[in-house]
């Protein structure tokens, strides 16, 4: 892994003085070598199945957490933790976006893993996105939210009502959650629990609603908006 991230802009800035066409494909290639090697898989399949995966889960995301931070006052800075960020694509566009007040207010981009795998390929892919490594529930008990993101993470955990909970302590404001809904059939072996309206019964739900995710076919995925109890 790389040490610094003075060492990661001295190879961006050597790639792209080889010239426009071999510079493009050079800092792609350096962008895969980045990526965590998964037994069974090459490295290039991050990029082309996962990160658009990631990609696809934002958008689907994206109207509702536009509409919570238009609901802040404008100008006042706004806290975003991205729990499980996979590729950072909402990280990532969250950060660019509302990298100043331009289109309604600065948001400090946080993004919380429990894999360090991914730390460099965020330094040079996402630079304005403070990347950590850890659990939720190691998180100072001060550390707190505006806002808090989390797709499809919620489903890998064994007690999804805790997780909440979890989740929940670290926000002041508003939580968005998307998972695949009531996974009956075909359940993939790493979804845990089972996500459905009775998930979420003990919080404070904003709105629940099933949308067609490009990111998941021929199945429905739960977008839902939280609210913090102590936000009122």
């Amino acid at each position: 892994m790389l040490e610094t991230e003075g060492q990661i802009d001295q190879i961006v800035q050597t790639l792209s003085e080889a010239g426009p066409e071999l510079a493009s494909e050079a800092i792609q290639q350096y962008r895969v070598s980045l990526l965590p090697l998964v037994p069974g898989w090459d490295r290039i399949r991050g990029l082309e199945y996962d990160n658009p995966q990631t990609l696809a889960f934002a958008t689907d995301a994206m109207p509702a957490l536009i509409s919570l931070i238009r609901s802040y006052p404008k100008k006042r800075e706004i806290k975003f933790l991205d729990i499980g960020p996979g590729f950072g694509g909402a990280s990532g566009l969250i950060s660019e976006m509302f990298c100043s007040d331009f289109l309604w207010t600065k948001v400090h981009v946080d993004a919380l893993d429990i894999r360090d795998t991914r730390r460099d390929y965020f330094k040079v892919a996402y630079p304005l996105v403070n990347f950590a490594v850890g659990d939720i529930t190691q998180a100072p008990k001060d550390a707190r939210w505006d806002i808090v993101y989390c797709s499809n993470v919620i489903e890998h955990t064994s007690d999804p009502k805790k997780f909440l909970r979890d989740v929940m302590e670290h926000c002041d404001g508003y939580a968005v959650f998307l998972a695949p809904y009531n996974e009956l059939e075909n359940r993939s072996p790493a979804h845990f629990s089972i996500i459905t309206e009775e998930t979420f019964s003990e919080q404070n739900v904003v709105s629940f609603s099933l949308i067609d995710s490009l990111g998941w076919k021929n199945r429905k995925q739960a977008l839902v908006v939280l609210r913090s109890y102590q936000a009122g």
